[in-house]
Order: structure tokens, then sequence, then C-alpha cells
């Protein structure tokens, strides 16, 4: 059988042998980096330099980061399998091992609010991309306190500590992976497009961002799916934050009034997830280290993103994630009344009741604004390579309209940006020829994309126009039938901008309840 036919590639670190499926060369479970065990707890990752002398039979996913097993299943893509603090592999789908190829390649960065998610389940399984001729790369890094932390006890040397980000650290050297070994795989790695969902899509606007990535030539275009506007964590803030939980760690018994940073980093890690979920610090990374000096909208603001075609856009019903977040009804509407903004707020949404205010809030004024916002910023940069795409992703599969009244939820793009809807659930069991149809076209959009670093059919098809700020102001409405839309939703825009710039919505980065619940437990 063709699944038992294996494959051998030698890349930088050793020898990996992978598999043949459905004409896709896959390996899967490399380590990108040593175990950020032991004293490599809250440190920037370290490169694995060998795989040993024996070729490394990559044939199963390695383990999940260590997470709630009920928040992935529910808002991560699928049950994350075994778990553990050494978490950092990485998987390849390959339509080709020539090494003259030149492929272009994808790196995928899950989404799961930064505090749950994997690399290894069903929306991402890399074959459908592969058979469109792109090579597909999946990871994991760490999420929660263990990706993102700060504490007084990582100062080093009386001075403040420099890094915080241990997960966006974790991608950016997979980013450099890639540059090293993906040539090997058929890959061009002069031609890498990040794409990522929800925290994913606020990680590829990360690498956008940070200093750290500038002049590295690490990735040439992005894909921010579903990216929120709430803003990044100051480090004072997680700072604070640190230090609570570690006194919450000692009033359990899990460390003494007095503890060094051994003796912190010696905590079992599953620990993490059974005290004090309130001190985590998501959903978003942290403002103030080195991978990020400063916050996204900031640095969007002063014009010092990497100047790279971007593609950015939201779904129909983007607010099915607020239950996550604690950010129910009752939540939001007292923020909009504590900021003054509830009856100025309600004009907009005619007939509206409380429960759906609510709900359209969340839609328009966390996620809508966000593509267009940043798309602004970006496409109004003098520089004639950062091209802007927006989108609405509204396309619902016919046999999901029942359980899916508001629109397409949170994460439901996902499977069609990836080609994976005949998969995973819930589209698997319910596809028809129709929805497969749009499904192609969607893909195609990516797929091009990738390929030349712009969405638009080269014939036939419906043309994807840039987005430039102003006279330009036009999306993609992604629905049964695809059109280009300009000056989308002004009034609601208008609005949604200035509460950002008010920074009216920054109350509403909370912890996602999927956060707290213990890594091993079951559904």
């Amino acid at each position: 059988m063709a699944e038992d036919i294996t494959q051998e590639v030698a890349i930088k670190e050793g020898r990996v042998v992978g598999k043949i499926e459905e004409g896709i060369s896959i390996f899967k479970g490399i380590p990108y980096a040593e175990p950020p065990v032991g004293s490599l707890r809250w440190s920037p990752p370290v490169r694995k330099q060998s795989l040993g002398e024996k070729p490394l039979e990559a044939f199963a996913y390695g383990a999940s980061p260590l997470q709630s097993r009920q928040g992935c299943i529910e808002g991560g893509g699928g049950d994350p399998g075994t778990m553990n603090e050494d978490c950092l592999f990485l998987n390849v789908w390959t339509p080709t091992l020539n090494e003259t190829a030149k492929k272009p390649v994808i790196v995928w960065i899950f989404g799961g609010a930064f505090v749950v998610g994997t690399g290894c389940v069903p929306p991402y399984n890399g074959i459908p991309m592969a058979q469109k001729d792109v090579v597909l790369v999946t990871f994991n890094y760490r999420v929660g306190q263990l990706g993102f932390f700060a504490h007084p006890l990582l100062d080093k040397d009386g001075a403040p500590q420099a890094e915080a980000n241990f997960g966006l650290m974790d991608q950016m050297m997979v980013l450099e992976w890639v540059q090293d070994n993906i040539a090997k795989f058929g890959g061009d790695p002069g031609n890498v497009t990040l794409v990522g969902q929800s925290a994913g899509g606020k990680s590829v606007l990360s690498h956008f961002c940070s200093p750290l990535n500038r002049g590295k030539n690490l990735f040439h275009r992005g894909i921010a799916q579903s990216v929120y506007v709430l803003n990044e964590t100051s480090m004072e803030k997680a700072r604070a934050s640190g230090e609570q939980f570690t006194h919450d760690l000692v009033a359990v018994g899990l460390l003494k009034e007095q503890f060094t940073l051994e003796e912190l980093r010696n905590v079992p890690g599953d620990e993490f997830w059974l005290h004090s979920p309130g001190t985590f610090n998501a959903p978003s990374p942290i403002v103030g280290d080195a991978v990020l000096s400063k916050s996204l909208r900031a640095t969007f603001e002063d014009h010092e993103e990497q100047k790279l075609p971007l593609i950015m856009g939201s779904t129909s019903d983007d607010a099915s994630v607020a239950a996550a977040f604690d950010m129910d009804a009752a939540t939001v509407i007292q923020l909009l009344k504590n900021k003054g903004l509830y009856l100025s707020v309600k004009l907009l949404y005619s007939g509206a009741n409380d429960t759906e205010l609510a709900r359209r809030v969340v839609l328009d004024f966390v996620f809508g604004i966000t593509p267009k916002y940043f798309g602004d910023l970006h496409s109004s940069t003098a520089n004639g390579s950062n091209h802007t795409w927006r989108y609405e992703f509204a396309y619902v599969a016919k046999g999901l309209t029942g359980q899916q009244p508001n629109g397409v939820p949170h994460g439901g793009d996902v499977p069609y940006f990836l080609g994976t809807c005949d998969r995973s659930p819930p589209t698997q069991a319910v596809f028809t020829d129709a929805d497969r149809a749009f499904a192609s076209q969607v893909l195609e959009y990516v797929v091009r994309f990738a390929h030349r670093g712009d969405p638009s059919p080269t014939e036939g098809g419906v043309a994807w126009p840039r987005h430039i700020k102003g006279s330009q102001d036009r999306l993609l409405l992604l629905t049964d039938s695809i059109t280009a839309k300009s000056n989308y939703k002004p009034t609601i825009m208008a609005a949604a901008e200035k509460a950002v710039k008010d920074g009216a919505f920054d109350e509403m980065s909370k912890v996602p309840a999927i956060a707290s619940l213990k890594p091993g437990e079951t559904p």
C-alpha cells in the first residue's frame, strides 16, 4: 500500500523518514528545539542541533502543549492527544522532495487565545494544500503561562526581564528552521506565507511588528484570520499577573513562602491550569520585551510593520467566541454604559435587543473593525509591496444552517482556507457538491496568494480588489455569491474605529474560560 512507502530526507539536524499518503510526502513530529523544560522553561527556545545518528521516524505527531483538553476540543480544532511540556515539534506535507522544485510554503499558526491549540488536529491536515502544489508546515508552540510569562525572578543581573513572549519566539524558531531546511522538502525558502487564525492571526501581525524579525527575510506575506483588536498585555501588568500566580502556588503548597527561580521552574507544568486561571496573560502577547517593544496598534500606526502583502478578515459570527472570553451580553452592555456609548451604539443597530446588540458589538467593534483599521494603516504606507486585502467570510454549509443561525462561527473559515472541509467536523459529515464548489474557490484564493502574492485569479473567477484607505475601501464578501464590496458598513466602521482609538474595549481583554480546565481532563 502507498501508506507503507517511506522516504528519507537529510536536513541540517540529521535524517528524517516520512511516509506517503494520497501521493503526498508527510513528516510528523520533527523536533525543532530542545525540550523547553527545567532551566529552559521561560527561556528563549534553543535550536535542536542533532536528531541523532539514526534516522528519525517522523510517522506520528509529537506531544501537544500542556493545556485544557476540553478547551482545545471546544476552541482549538479538536482533541490535542498526548500533551507534554516537551512540545516543540513541527510537521511537513509536501508534493515533492525535489530540492529544485521551489514550491511555495505556507506556515500555519494555530489559534486558541494563546492558551489552547496544537498543530495536529484535523482542520490543519496538510494533504489538500500539498495537492495544490504548496508545502504546508504546522507546528506547536508554548501556550498559557509556559508561553507568555513575566516575573521579577526572570530579571537578570539587575536588568529587567528581556523576553516574555516565549511562544512567539518558538514561532520565530520555526521560521528559521524553514529557512534552513524547507528546500530539502521541495519548498522555496524565498516564498513563505504566514497564515493564522484568531491568536494565530494575532501571531501573524506580531511577526510583522517584531523588531527581532526585521531584516531576516523569514517570511514574505501573511494572512490573518479573525484577528481581534483587543490590546496586548503590558509588561507591568504581566509581571503583576506573574507574581499573583506564584502567590497562588504558594497558597496551595506548591511553592515555599520564599522560593527560587529553580524551584519555580520545577513546579509541574500541568499544575498551572489548576490554580487562578484569571492570572493568565491571555488573550494577547506581552508588550515591552525584545519580541514586542510596543503594541501592534502602535507599530502599525507608526508605520513600522514589515511592508509585505497582507490579507485580513473576519467571519459573519466571530462573536460566537465571546462566551469563551467571558464576554456575555450583560458584560458587554455594562461596558457600553460605563463608557457612555450605549445609546449611540444602540442607534446603529435598529430594533436589536440587548442580547443581539452585545453580539453585534463584539462582531463589529472587536473583530470586524480590525482588518479595516490595520488595513487602512498598512495600505497607506508609501511602499509598493505592502498590498492589502480584506474579506468577510459568510458562507454556511447547507447542512449547518440550523446549527449556525447567526452565520459562520469563530474558526469556521479555517477548513475552507486549508481545504480540509471534507476531513474535519462539523463540515465533514454534511458537505455537499455545492459546498465543495464554493470551498474550492476559497482555497484557490489562498493558493494563488501563496504562489504569487496576489489572491485574484489571472483569468475567470471573481477578482479580489486590493483595499486602500479612503477611495478604495474594499473587501471580498465570501458567501454563496462571492462579491467585491466597497465602503462596507461605513457608519458602523466609523463608530468602531473611534471606539478603538478611544480604547473603549480594552477592558474586554479577559482570560478565556477554556483556559481553566485541567490539562488531562476529558469531556
